[in-house]
């Protein structure tokens, strides 16, 4: 199910640029593709938020173990106020 879902994340990849990054990053969720999208949403304030998490969103649904949209939104928050997410 993973993989049919990135399949339709990348083929969507020239109109996502930044937010395809994010997700996938997110998806990984090694510590270094965290800070890569803490970085990433210091630098970019113009990110489309909703896309990212339609698709987290999805990745959570066909998930047993992962909370993708949530670990994002940790991220996010801790990106925009300076601090890291604890």
């Amino acid at each position: 199910m993973f993989d049919k879902t990135l399949a339709r994340i990348g083929a969507s990849l020239e109109k996502a640029g930044i937010p395809y990054m994010i997700i996938h990053k997110i998806f990984a969720g090694r510590p270094r593709d965290i800070e890569d999208v803490q970085t990433v949403i210091l630098k970019n304030t113009a990110i489309d938020i909703p896309y990212i998490e339609e698709w987290l969103n999805a990745f959570d649904a066909v998930s047993d173990e992962k909370n993708f949209l949530a670990t994002y939104r940790e991220i996010a928050g801790g990106s925009r106020r300076g601090g890291v997410p604890s």
